[in-house]
């Protein structure tokens, strides 16, 4: 397995003591500081413990990326996705909101919902999806460098709690 950078593994020990006690958790991390391979070192932890995980994304580079940080991490997976034949007993699923919204009815149920670019989450289509996947009894952990909406919608609707990364200007003055 690639291990974490120190501030990758301080997140993640963060985020897990705060999943704990809330059912969505944010983390917080500017770009280049390592989100998508902090969430496949998650997912990778949690198959380990026998858990079912999804990793959701909205865009095909963002799946492409995925797959190789789900690779890198030595962990197996299936994908729900146009143009993938899907695999549903796999513990560990990537998907595209827009395939999985579809797809509902076929995937069961998960421990652990990793939500990439987490600020799409008050969207309709990814509102619905991810309250869905709540109501079933997975937890939520969102990735994003930027925790917010343009429209000012309020992430706390969905999210119980913050765990913040290193600042950009450290990210960039550490070579990130």
């Amino acid at each position: 397995m690639l291990p974490l950078y120190l501030h990758q593994s301080d997140l993640l020990n963060a985020a897990r003591k705060a999943l704990m006690s809330s059912t969505a958790v944010v983390v917080q991390l500017g770009t280049g500081g390592g989100k998508t391979h902090l969430g496949s070192t998650f997912c990778q932890l949690c198959v380990a413990k026998g858990k079912r995980v999804i990793f959701i994304v909205h865009r095909d580079f963002l799946l492409d990326q995925t797959m190789e940080a789900f690779r890198r991490v030595g962990l197996d997976f299936g994908v729900i996705a146009a143009g993938y034949t899907p695999d549903y007993r796999s513990p560990a699923q990537i998907a595209s909101i827009d395939t999985l919204r579809h797809r509902m009815d076929k995937i069961g149920k998960f421990d652990l919902v990793i939500v990439d670019e987490t600020h799409h989450v008050l969207a309709p289509s990814w509102l619905s999806v991810v309250q869905e996947l709540m109501r079933r009894g997975a937890k939520v952990l969102g990735l994003t460098a930027t925790p917010w909406r343009m429209s000012g919608a309020a992430l706390g609707s969905v999210f119980t709690d913050m765990v913040q990364g290193p600042s950009v200007r450290w990210l960039i003055d550490n070579g990130y």
